[in-house]
């Protein structure tokens, strides 16, 4: 099973899910500098804050947050607009 780099992180009690929010704001701002609507801006940050939530349950909130891969679906996302 591949997961990323915020799984890890996400590993570090109490510090892990907010420090992985943190980082992946990343393709979040770059979505925002390239023009993506607002509602999926809108979209994607409520993604991200469920994930964060998600990281905070200990243990099961890191094996949903590998699971659910909230950084890969806005990767997708954005990348689906743009291909529009």
């Amino acid at each position: 099973v591949k997961v990323g780099l915020q799984a890890i992180i996400g590993l570090i009690p109490g510090l892990g899910a907010v420090l992985g929010f943190i980082l992946s704001l990343h393709p979040f701002f770059i979505a925002y500098r390239i023009g993506v609507p607002q509602r999926l801006l809108v979209w994607m940050f409520i993604n991200r804050l469920f994930d964060m939530v998600l990281g905070i349950i200990p243990f099961i909130g890191d094996i949903l947050g590998a699971m659910f891969k909230i950084n890969l679906w806005s990767y997708r996302v954005v990348e689906r607009w743009v291909e529009k």
